[in-house]
């Protein structure tokens, strides 16, 4: 029963996340200082007893702590939803609320095996659609990538290697912590114009911003026409249904010469594709949001196996995603 109980009000915590990022309570909470319910409650413009028991619901999440004095954050939730900080993922919380409506559509999703129509244009929005929508965005994927860039290069080693293509590079976040760890290393950003642009402006100023090169492009149409020694795909496979990440994943090892490696992150799957949780909700909202799709583990090392690739490397990063490593035979 208590599983049933928990799943039927787990909506109830996500609610409070983002309810408290829209009334600005992060931005008044502290790690190294407590405040007073009522004090927060006067700044917010809230009832005192009323935010309490939101506060409540998200100490129990790891989010805040309760002290004798008052309410601060916790390490995490300082980390990831301080306005300040360069993990924030502040915006992404802030565009899940979209997801609920979404979501009150799901019986209509389930009918036609299609996205939820208000959703899909919004998040088309957020790839070039619109301005506004494209920089939140893109900053959220950079604060979410930068934290698994600093995690996958600490697994992988790319020391023998000179050069990486990375697909749907965002604003080169993954490059850059690459360049950092192996300053030997070149690497290629390939994303859309705009996103690019992006790139642009926060890479070539770096001390190391000669080793980053930019291609304009879409994957949906051709990838650049060269060979590289490393590949990387991070978070992108989801975003196409099966049939088109597939041609995706095939020209990105086509794009690896031999000795080289793809390198794969992703919301992986078990083999039943029942678990883990966070990989079975994000492929259902993968069909919810755009139409995507999560893979199983097995599947991608069964296509890469098919590609002539030998899977070298399977491990996780934060949030759920795992990497998988194959290199080129």
């Amino acid at each position: 029963m208590k599983t049933i109980l928990d799943t039927m009000w787990s909506f109830v915590p996500a609610r409070c996340l983002q309810v408290a990022a829209r009334i600005g309570l992060f931005d008044h909470l502290r790690v190294d200082k407590e405040l007073d319910t009522k004090v927060l409650a006067s700044e917010l413009g809230t009832n005192a007893d009323a935010l309490h028991r939101l506060l409540c619901v998200l100490a129990c999440s790891g989010i805040v702590e309760l002290t004798d004095i008052g309410w601060k954050f916790s390490a995490s939730g300082f980390k990831y939803l301080s306005a300040g900080s360069s993990n924030s993922l502040l915006a992404f919380v802030e565009r899940s609320a979209a997801l609920v409506a979404a979501y009150d559509n799901l019986e209509e999703v389930l009918k036609s095996g299609s996205p939820d129509r208000e959703m899909l244009e919004l998040t088309q929005q957020c790839f070039g659609g619109k301005e506004a929508e494209t920089q939140v965005f893109a900053k959220s994927m950079e604060a979410m990538s930068s934290v698994l860039a600093a995690e996958m290069v600490e697994s992988v080693d790319l020391t023998e290697y000179s050069d990486c293509l990375d697909i749907g590079s965002g604003w080169g976040v993954f490059g850059r912590t690459m360049i950092r760890r192996w300053p030997g290393l070149s690497v290629t950003l390939f994303d859309l114009p705009h996103v690019i642009q992006g790139a642009k402006e926060r890479c070539e100023k770096l001390p190391f911003g000669e080793q980053i090169h930019y291609m304009r492009g879409d994957w949906r149409d051709q990838l650049p026409d060269a060979e590289f020694d490393v590949v990387l795909l991070s978070q992108v496979l989801h975003e196409e249904p099966k049939e088109a990440a597939c041609r995706l994943l095939t020209q990105g090892c086509e794009r690896v010469r031999r000795g080289g490696i793809v390198i794969v992150v992703e919301f992986f799957l078990s083999s039943s594709k029942t678990d883990p949780l966070l990989s079975t909700i994000f492929h259902l909202n993968m069909l919810v949001e755009i139409g995507g799709a999560t893979w199983s583990t097995e599947e991608t090392e069964s296509f890469l196996h098919d590609k002539g690739f030998e899977v070298i490397e399977v491990f996780p990063l934060s949030g759920g995603r795992t990497v998988v490593v194959g290199r080129r035979l």
